[in-house]
C-alpha cells in the first residue's frame, strides 16, 4: 500500500475514533429500575445521572391482583448555566400501549428553568406497568445531568354511589321489616 493511502487510512480512523471519543457515536442511554409488587399506598422515588447524550430510562412495578390503586408521578430536573436534559419528556404504558404522554413543562425560570413531566392521577388495575423517562443530556463543559422523581400510589375511594345504594338498600329492608309486623 502505498505511503499516502496509509496516510489518508490512518486519517481516517483518526477522525472517526476523534468523534466517537467526543460522544458523537450516537449510542443512546438506558437505564431501568423495578419498584417491585405494588401491594397497597406508598411513594417511591427514582432519579440518575445522565453522562451526555439521548437516553430512555424505564421505571418498572407490578401492580398485584386484586387491588387497584390511585397511581401519579412526576420527575424534575433543573437546568444549569452550563447545561440540563433538554426536551425531557414520558410516558406511561403497560402491555397494550401508551397510556398516557406527559410532556415537560418549564417552570422556576429564576435563573434557569426546572423540567417537570408529570403523569397524572388515575386509577390503574393489577398488571405491570413502567414509567419511560427520555431525553438528551447536554452541557457545554462536558459534565453529567441529573434527575430525580417519585411515584405514588394512593389507596381507591368508595365511590359516593356505593353508600347511596347502601343506605337504600337498608331502607327498603326496614320497611319490608315493618310491612312484614303489621297486621293485615
Amino acid at each position: 500500500m502505498p505511503r499516502s493511502r496509509r496516510l489518508g487510512f490512518a486519517s481516517l480512523v483518526a477522525f472517526i475514533l476523534g468523534f466517537a471519543a467526543l460522544g458523537f457515536t450516537g449510542a443512546a442511554q438506558a437505564t431501568s429500575f423495578t419498584l417491585g409488587p405494588i401491594s397497597g399506598p406508598g411513594t417511591y422515588a427514582f432519579g440518575n445521572n445522565k453522562d451526555l447524550g439521548p437516553f430512555t430510562d424505564k421505571v418498572f412495578f407490578t401492580i398485584v391482583p386484586g387491588v387497584s390503586l390511585i397511581f401519579s408521578a412526576e420527575a424534575v430536573q433543573s437546568t444549569w448555566r452550563h447545561g440540563g436534559i433538554y426536551d425531557m419528556d414520558g410516558t406511561l404504558l403497560d402491555a397494550s400501549g401508551v397510556i398516557e404522554d406527559a410532556d415537560a413543562v418549564l417552570e422556576n425560570f429564576h435563573p434557569y428553568p426546572d423540567r417537570r413531566v408529570t403523569w397524572h392521577s388515575m386509577v390503574l388495575g393489577p398488571g405491570t406497568y413502567h414509567l419511560d423517562i427520555f431525553g438528551d443530556s447536554q452541557s457545554d463543559v462536558g459534565v453529567w445531568n441529573d434527575y430525580s422523581g417519585a411515584v405514588q400510589f394512593a389507596a381507591t375511594p368508595l365511590p359516593g354511589s356505593l353508600f347511596l345504594m347502601l343506605t337504600a338498600l337498608g331502607g327498603f329492608g326496614l320497611l319490608a321489616r315493618f310491612r312484614v309486623r303489621t297486621p293485615a
